[in-house]
């Protein structure tokens, strides 16, 4: 099986979209040839077309603008539509990643990518929301901590894709209630903060940490969270943690 991995953002090096169809590349089951190419600007060219007329299987990795796609990869999409028809049970799947904390706000671009797919003859195969999209590229490194759950669910893509599968758009790998890691929110803390609803726990003062409670409310339903962990090197209790999440 030959799974195209298209890399839709403008940006044209070092985006999070290439980044994260890397670690896609990384954890896919034996058996999926992946080749790689790219659609930065209105135009397909060519040799794009070429190589995406060979592959069963699409992957479309792309930022999320104002709640949708980018304009360029929409043109695009348009020009391809004819190859539809041309090859009927092509798979096209996607992920869509986005600046805001929450991945559910990629949800409505998905559905756009879905209703392409109806309209232009592909099967869909479901998508992946993920938000903290802008921290990701200083995450990639590693798989522990904060990745642990974006490759988790990388991880379940490429399963999907080896077995031919559809499924539903999953828009939040956070699990409500787990912690959310956002580094480097204060340079000099040296120990980890829990923020609950009990108040800040393991808080060092004597670091700038104090008024953070005012900045951040323990249990803001408004953004999802209900726990906060705020640290720089996260702190072994953070790394260690498979639930921690940033989405």
């Amino acid at each position: 099986m030959t799974a195209v991995l298209i890399d839709a953002s403008p940006k044209r090096k070092g985006s999070t979209s290439s980044i994260l169809l890397g670690k896609l590349r990384e954890l896919c089951p034996p058996g999926i040839r992946t080749k790689e190419t790219a659609l930065h600007t209105s135009d397909v060219p060519a040799g794009v077309k070429e190589t995406l007329q060979s592959a069963g299987v699409w992957v479309i990795a792309c930022p999320l603008y104002v709640d949708s796609i980018p304009s360029h990869l929409l043109s695009c999409l348009m020009e391809l539509e004819p190859l539809g028809p041309e090859h009927p049970g092509r798979t096209v799947y996607a992920i869509v990643n986005c600046g805001f904390y929450e991945g559910e706000q990629a949800a409505l671009a998905l559905k756009i990518l879905e209703n392409w797919c109806a309209k232009a003859g592909f099967v869909w195969g479901g998508g992946l929301g993920m938000g903290g999209g802008g921290a990701i590229p200083t995450l990639a490194a590693t798989e522990k901590g904060p990745m642990v759950p974006i490759c988790r669910a990388l991880a379940g893509l490429g399963e999907r894709i080896a077995r031919g599968e559809g499924g539903e758009n999953h828009v939040s790998v956070l699990v409500h209630g787990q912690e959310p890691v956002l580094p480097g929110v204060d340079k000099g803390l040296k120990e980890g903060v829990l923020l609950t609803e009990a108040g800040v726990v393991g808080a060092d003062l004597d670091h700038g940490v104090k008024g953070l409670t005012d900045a951040v409310r323990p249990g803001d339903q408004q953004h999802g969270l209900e726990a906060l962990v705020l640290g720089v090197g996260y702190g072994d209790h953070v790394a260690d943690n498979e639930g921690v999440a940033l989405l």
